[in-house]
């Protein structure tokens, strides 16, 4: 049979020993197993074999065939499968075990009478072939990996037409062993069929299945196969057919795959003998097939394109099942979000045995958010209250209760009402209780928060819950690199910029939003050029400005598209979607009424420039639990990372009026809008300094009023001039009183002077009266008296 993969020559070189020199143990299954994969390999796949069994593989004919034979044979259009059977050894080295291979003429430690596996590696990576897979079955061959010096990755992608054309086009070097490094590999296990063909010939159990994996039962993926068989798939099929069966036998047995140093984006392939070969075509790319999320978090829906964090999902999803509170920590960037929604909860759904709540956040009410959350998922009436809702979900299933809220620190950011907060936790804990170890509480928190919650109704629970979020290793960002990519069959041009991605985020803090928007910045300008080829380029990568420089650049090209008065639209957006926190600029949610100026012509700038900050994936636009529109910021690394958004940030603390200023403006012509009516009037600025600078505001900056904040300042300052009229007028009326108080007073004091002038006037006649009375009563007594003496004289006899 011809294995029809546009290969020149296909090769093959195996070789088997059980024959030893007499002070190195014999072995019954190697040359059995390496005729009979020679065997499969030349009939069923192609291959010219070179055989070496026993005796013919000594030291110095290995030697021979690797170093000369091969290479003045093998074209740079040819593969290569190398196959070893036999006795393997593992040295400890200063960078790891030392492995090597036994030939038939090897000596019980005399090291130099050994084949030294580097040295093989060499010989085997000095061949001009584009393919090679090296399949090694005896003890300890995981030695080898460390003569591979490359960490290993595999998936089980489709085989699209695509790919297989890609596997076979770029260069494939992959290492198969039997065993691991500390690990022997069996030659025989007895009892049952296993190892055993019953045609007389034993096998060992590596190679029992690899015979019956490359004749087709390794044709793994789709589920029906396709009639190929990748490395890859042969290596699953392999460790899947030996783990168990090796812990039957009380050992462990734990096959590996490593690629090599020449090893690119090909994959070494099989075709499954007397099967047409069905490959369907990969997906069409587009612009909405982006397997990058940018500055967006991972939602449930992504969970088919979200790699690197398999430690953490499984670590996370056995906290949650053993405890009623989680609270998933870790500094903005770090992927908590997408960590919960893209592999926590996909994968606790795939249990079937959770009854997982819609997902949650805070937001500016958060008791109404999480009752929309708990009525979305009750039946029948709507409940009247939380406790009433949680009782009937309870009620309605045996199964545990998962409720997940998203960003926990906009409790702090964003619910303004201190009652409010203190209420929401209340209820947290007191769901809790209700639920007797039913709800399973996940909480994403951003570590800065962490510390003001403290002396929250959660804190028994907090400590124990507590999980932080474990920094990505290089493997994790090269599988979340390469994985999406895996996923829509998309290639790096050249492979190293894999690395190099690498290697500028890994000790990059909070770097993880700015790759992934570096990542789909890319796959964009591949859309772009229209190229059929599938390829994320260096030249793409270069022009972006590297990680660090992507979202820089996204945005000034964005900002440098705009006119002046569109740029300063787009200056004064920024700013509304940004809030000082505990000393520190955070994004916020800016609801859509706020983008509603007064000038119309300034409405529909806004309209355009968010437009093209959501086109550009800087902003999002999002709806609330409460059904309100919103737009954000995509990620606080936009925040951070802008040095335009910086200096403008700068400037606005430093000139009026200032953020802090603009920011209470905001929140309270927000709840002056929501209030009844009759509440209004309370909720106004009324204070002499405030309505000043909402004057000077609505003069000066009128753009940088939403209609309900002009309202709002109209109202204020109407309010404020009101109330400072009515306090001018109750001034002058006091005055005008005290005028007139003072004037009666005048006349009435000079009445009562005149009353008293004349009252002395009277008291004075009344005196001089008394006195004159006084005075003229001697006289009259005086005269009286000489009228009576002389009365009396005249009455005298003469």
């Amino acid at each position: 049979m011809t294995d029809d993969t546009s290969f020149s020559q296909s090769i093959a070189v195996v070789i088997g020993i059980n024959r030893y020199q007499a002070d190195v143990p014999s072995l019954r299954s190697a040359v059995n197993d390496a005729s009979r994969i020679a065997d499969t390999l030349q009939k069923q796949h192609g291959y010219r074999t070179i055989l070496l069994l026993d005796e013919q593989a000594t030291l110095a004919a290995l030697l021979d065939l690797v170093e000369h034979q091969l290479p003045a044979s093998v074209g740079d259009n040819d593969r290569v499968l190398f196959y070893f059977a036999g006795h393997g050894v593992a040295v400890s080295g200063d960078e790891g075990p030392q492995g090597f291979l036994l030939p038939q003429d090897a000596r019980r430690g005399n090291v130099a009478s050994y084949l030294e596996m580097t040295r093989l590696n060499e010989s085997l990576m000095s061949l001009p072939c584009r393919h090679m897979l090296i399949i090694l079955d005896s003890c300890f061959s995981g030695a080898f990996r460390w003569s591979a010096r490359r960490d290993a990755s595999f998936a089980l992608p489709t085989v699209y037409q695509e790919r297989f054309d890609r596997f076979l086009q770029d260069p494939a070097w992959q290492l198969i062993t039997s065993a691991a490094y500390d690990q022997t590999a069996a030659d025989e296990w007895s009892g049952g069929d296993f190892g055993n063909r019953g045609d007389g010939g034993a096998h060992s159990p590596f190679a029992e299945a690899l015979l019956v994996g490359l004749v087709g039962a390794a044709d793994l993926v789709p589920k029906d196969g396709d009639g190929v068989i990748t490395a890859t798939e042969l290596y699953m099929y392999l460790e899947d057919r030996l783990q168990p069966k090796s812990i039957q036998y009380g050992t462990r047995q734990t096959p590996g795959l490593w690629p090599l140093r020449k090893h690119d984006k090909g994959e070494f392939i099989f075709l499954v003998p007397g099967v047409e070969r069905c490959l369907p075509s990969a997906p069409v790319l587009t612009g909405d097939t982006n397997p990058y999320r940018g500055l967006a978090a991972f939602e449930t829906r992504h969970a088919d394109v979200f790699f690197g964090r398999e430690e953490p999902i499984n670590a996370l999803v056995a906290k949650i099942r053993g405890q009623s509170l989680t609270v998933v920590l870790g500094a903005s960037g770090t992927g908590k979000s997408s960590l919960v929604k893209a592999g926590v909860i996909p994968r606790m759904a795939i249990e079937h045995t959770w009854q997982i709540l819609p997902l949650m956040r805070p937001g500016s009410d958060p008791l109404r958010a999480l009752q929309a959350s708990l009525d979305n998922e009750s039946s029948g009436a709507q409940p009247a209250s939380i406790e009433s809702a949680l009782a009937r979900l309870l009620a309605s299933t045996d199964a545990p209760l998962l409720l997940v809220i998203d960003q926990f620190e906009e409790l702090l950011t964003m619910t303004r009402s201190a009652d409010q907060r203190a209420s929401f936790l209340d209820q947290l804990a007191a769901m809790l209780k209700q639920a007797d170890g039913r709800l399973h509480l996940v909480l994403t928190l951003r570590s800065d928060f962490e510390a003001l919650f403290d002396h929250s109704p959660l804190a028994d629970l907090w400590q124990v819950g507590r999980f932080v979020v474990p920094q990505m290793s290089r493997a994790d960002l090269r599988a979340a690199i390469e994985g999406p990519a895996l996923e829509r069959v998309l290639y790096f041009e050249p492979s190293s910029l894999i690395e190099q991605l690498v290697d500028e985020v890994a000790a990059m803090p909070g770097g993880l939003p700015l790759l992934s928007f570096t990542l789909a910045e890319m796959y964009l300008r591949y859309i772009a050029r229209a190229s059929d080829d599938r390829c994320l380029t260096q030249a793409d990568y270069d022009a972006l400005g590297g990680v660090v420089g992507a979202l820089r650049s996204r945005a000034d090209a964005e900002l440098a598209e705009l006119d002046a008065a569109q740029q300063a639209t787009l200056r004064r957006l920024m700013l509304r979607m940004l809030r000082v926190q505990h000393g520190a600029l955070v994004r916020q949610r800016v609801s859509e009424s706020q983008l509603q100026n007064r000038d119309a012509e300034e409405s529909e700038r806004l309209q355009q420039v968010l437009t093209r900050l959501v086109g550009a994936r800087l902003v999002v636009r999002g709806v609330d639990d409460q059904g309100q529109a919103f737009v954000e910021p995509a990620h606080d690394a936009l925040v951070s990372s802008w040095g335009q958004l910086l200096q403008w940030t700068h400037e606005a603390q430093d000139h009026e009026p200032d953020l802090p200023f603009l920011h209470a403006l905001q929140r309270s012509a927000e709840e002056w809008s929501s209030a009844a009516p009759a509440d209004r009037s309370g909720l106004l600025w009324r204070d002499k300094l405030r309505s000043r600078r909402l004057w000077s505001l609505r003069r000066t900056e009128p753009f940088q009023l939403s209609q309900i904040e002009d309202r709002f300042c109209r109202a204020s300052i109407s309010r404020w001039r009101f109330l400072r009229n009515t306090a001018i007028g109750l001034v002058a009326a006091i005055a005008l009183f005290g005028l007139l108080a003072g004037a009666l007073g005048l006349i009435a004091s000079e009445r009562r002077a005149q009353a008293d002038q004349r009252r002395i006037e009277a008291e004075e006649q009344t005196r001089l009266a008394q006195a004159n009375a006084l005075t003229a009563a001697p006289a009259a007594r005086s005269t009286v008296k000489a009228t009576r003496r002389s009365a009396s004289s005249s009455l005298l006899p003469l």
